[in-house]
């Protein structure tokens, strides 16, 4: 080979490896990154690989007292349940007899206003000479019909059907009621 084409070639070679070590270069410090990358990513990777592990058993334990309470919270949910029918009752049975105190108070009333009348007029008629005989109540006398229906004294009577009209005059409902059925 003559030397004109041995130089030739050398330089040729020469350029070409010129030109490719720095290729090399640049692809060594490439591999050199994505190692380091790699290692880096492989260390994240663990980190959050042991964190999961951590929070996956601690809801397992989480789950195995949920398990283990599982027959507590059924009870506790039933009780609720129970709690919620009692109190349903209770609020009925409170409306129940709010609508029979209602009706039976007025009925009250006129009985106790009745008893207090007849009171005031027992004290105004009773005397010294009444003294001596037998007591006369004029609240424990019933009287009998001939049929044997117990009658009340006719002052109670009067008593309490002046209270009726008293409640109708001034139009309370359950006088309202009583002049119905009557009717």
């Amino acid at each position: 080979m003559p030397d004109g084409l041995q130089i030739a070639v050398v330089v040729l070679v020469a350029l070409l490896v010129g030109a490719l070590l720095p290729l090399v270069f640049s692809a060594f410090a490439l591999v050199k990154q994505a190692r380091r990358t790699l290692a880096d990513l492989t260390r994240r990777t663990i980190a959050i690989s042991e964190r999961g592990e951590q929070v996956l058993s601690h809801v397992e334990k989480i789950a195995e007292g949920v398990e283990g309470e599982l027959p507590t919270l059924r009870q506790t949910s039933q009780r609720i349940h129970e709690l919620g029918t009692s109190i349903e009752q209770l609020t009925s049975t409170v409306h129940k007899i709010q609508a029979a105190g209602t009706i039976l108070g007025p009925a009250i009333a006129a009985g106790l206003n009745a008893y207090r009348v007849v009171r005031e007029a027992q004290e105004q008629t009773s005397s010294p000479a009444a003294d001596s005989g037998p007591a006369r109540n004029p609240t424990s006398q019933v009287h009998e019909t001939p049929a044997g229906e117990e009658v009340l004294p006719d002052a109670v009577h009067r008593a309490i059907m002046a209270e009726i009209r008293a409640q109708e005059g001034s139009g309370a409902s359950p006088g309202q009621e009583e002049g119905s059925k009557d009717a």
